[in-house]
């Protein structure tokens, strides 16, 4: 995430722990203790270079750091999902816990996260079946694997056609 974030432009660190602070409205703020050992292996590795400004470092991206980051431009695109959706789960439980009634937009989306309530419940729903068969045979395993093989392909659809139905039948 900080080899992504310093391709935007070259940062001091604490710009950097400011950035993720904020990427995760305020759920996420890493430590300097966690920052500055992470920016120094990452120069280690030549992926950054450094330079003093005053009692400042600034890093900023390599030739090798770009490349770096080129390879694993999905898993750091994974990260920062995965870092926006903690941030929404968080805002969402904070909703929650202070009793505040959430706000609507035209679409029925909590204007808070964007998300739409019944999404929230499917997925709250999909958890609580899956823990009811925890204990399942063999066999029922298998028939949850199938069926939930069929609905992350039929999500993972959504991808290549936005706003559009995945259903085949609709295709005709």
């Amino acid at each position: 995430m900080l080899l992504a974030l310093l391709e935007k432009q070259g940062s001091h660190g604490y710009d950097l722990i400011k950035a993720l602070d904020e990427l995760s409205n305020g759920y996420y703020k890493p430590s300097p203790g966690v920052v500055y050992p992470a920016l120094g292996h990452l120069e280690t590795s030549g992926w950054v270079a450094c330079s003093r400004e005053g009692a400042k470092k600034r890093y900023e991206l390599t030739t090798a750091g770009t490349e770096h980051l080129r390879t694993q431009h999905t898993r750091a695109q994974l990260l920062f999902k995965r870092l926006q959706h903690a941030s929404k789960r968080m805002a969402w439980l904070r909703q929650a816990m202070d009793g505040q009634p959430r706000e609507l937009g035209p679409e029925g989306e909590d204007l808070a996260t964007g998300w739409l309530p019944e999404l929230v419940d499917m997925r709250r729903a999909l958890r609580m079946a899956l823990m009811k068969h925890t204990d399942a045979t063999p066999a029922t395993q298998r028939r949850l694997i199938a069926i939930l093989q069929q609905t992350v392909k039929s999500i993972a659809a959504l991808d290549e056609n936005p706003g559009g139905s995945t259903s085949p039948a609709t295709k005709e």
